[in-house]
Parts: C-alpha cells; structure tokens; sequence
C-alpha cells in the first residue's frame, strides 16, 4: 500500500470529536474576563446554565470551541484564506492605481445590513453616500461573524434583497 492510497474502510472505528475544558481554564476566562473592558452586559443573561453571572459555562466554553474549530478547519483546509483577506487589503495601506470605491460612486443596487457589534459599525446612512443602497436593515444585535452569530437574521436580509433587486 503506497502512501497515495487509502483504505476503503476504516480500520478503526470512527469517534466523534470532542474538546475537553479543564475547570482551571473556565475560572481563568473568567477572571480575565473581569479585567478585560468587555462589559459585564455581554455575558450576562446570555446562558442560562451560567452559574456566576457572566454567561460564561463549561458548556457553552466546549460548543464555542467546536463551532469555532469547525469553522476554521472548513476554511483552513479549503484553502479560502487566501481569498477571503483580499478585501482587507486596501484597508491595510496598500494603495492600487485605479480609482478606489471609497472615490467612485457604486451604481450598482446595493443591500446593507448594519449589526451593531461590527468591528467598525458603518451607519446606513454614511453607506448610502458611496453606494445605491436600494435595501437596508439595522440589527440590535451581532457583529463581525454576522453569519455565525445571526444565521437566520442574515439569510433573511440577503433573501429580502435578492426579491428587491431580482425582478
């Protein structure tokens, strides 16, 4: 058997993944997150297995890891990186020739959903002044992982768009 060639089976039976999170590294996220400026509004009445007020659980700690590892092995191993940091790019301070988006006024019908906990919020109105913002919504929640934090509320507003500029 080369190195090239897989089994048809498995030899050994398949478990699931699972992370396990030591006690002391639940108590040490949450002191740090005491002194950390995330307010404690974040966390709280966020889980309710939480035991001391910051929402902060064993429970929740192990199903953050595996959504997050599972992410990450989706986009490592797909090879997305590489495309996916293109549009941080130019933010960065590298400059290009031609004229920037920032400088042109898009034409083309844009949709824009605004969640508050972006890394840089950007207000629908300021949105409107560089692009035709033909469809908008302002969340009260979510951020910069809109689509893992907020699935629902995301492909609702991407469906409400399509059905707008789609006709």
């Amino acid at each position: 058997m080369s190195y090239s060639t897989l089994p048809h089976k498995p030899t050994v039976p398949l478990e699931p993944f699972r992370i396990a999170i030591p006690e002391e590294d639940v108590m040490e996220l949450k002191e740090l997150l005491k002194l950390s400026r995330i307010s404690k509004e974040t966390y709280e009445n966020t889980h309710a297995e939480a035991r001391d007020g910051f929402g902060v659980s064993r429970d929740w700690l192990i199903k953050t890891k595996e959504e997050w590892l599972k992410f990450d092995c989706l986009y490592w191993f797909t090879d997305c990186y590489n495309s996916s940091i293109y549009a941080y790019r130019y933010s960065l301070g590298n400059k290009r020739d031609e004229p920037s988006a920032e400088k042109e006024y898009q034409k083309k019908p844009v949709g824009f959903s605004f969640f508050p906990k972006e890394l840089a919020p950007t207000p629908v109105k300021w949105v409107e002044f560089v692009a035709n913002v033909v469809w908008s919504r302002e969340h009260k929640s979510g951020g910069h992982f809109a689509a893992l934090e907020k699935p629902e509320e995301l492909w609702q507003d991407v469906e409400e768009f399509v059905a707008v500029v789609w006709k």
